[in-house]
């Protein structure tokens, strides 16, 4: 039986196809943050919120901004920080002009939405 033979076989066309897999798993580990929900980001923003002394916000106020966060171009890496709830964590200064732009931008129309 001759090599090409044996590779044409389907266990060896598995065996090669195995470490392609892994390899491209793990390529896409390594591109950063996934993107967190509408749900995570808005119980993060509560509770950096709380956490500065700003106290409950309205329902449905954290939600809406949420949404507004995603909807933004900020980065998922930005954005996972938000839903950690972690205003220590270093956020970059053009990510930040975004966050402060969408959520001063959204805020009167969230803060209707509640009522």
């Amino acid at each position: 039986m001759n090599i090409d033979r044996k590779l044409r076989s389907t266990s060896a066309r598995l065996l090669l196809a195995i470490p392609a897999a892994a390899i491209a798993l793990s390529l896409a580990a390594c591109g950063g943050a996934a993107r967190p929900s509408a749900d995570q980001v808005a119980k993060g923003v509560e509770k950096m919120v709380k956490d500065q002394g700003g106290g409950e916000l309205p329902a449905g106020v954290s939600t809406c901004l949420a949404e507004a966060l995603l909807k933004s171009d900020l980065s998922n890496d930005s954005l996972a920080t938000f839903a950690k709830g972690n205003s220590d964590d270093k956020i970059p200064t053009t990510e930040l002009k975004i966050a402060t732009d969408t959520i001063n931008g959204s805020l009167e129309k969230c803060a209707a939405q509640s009522k």
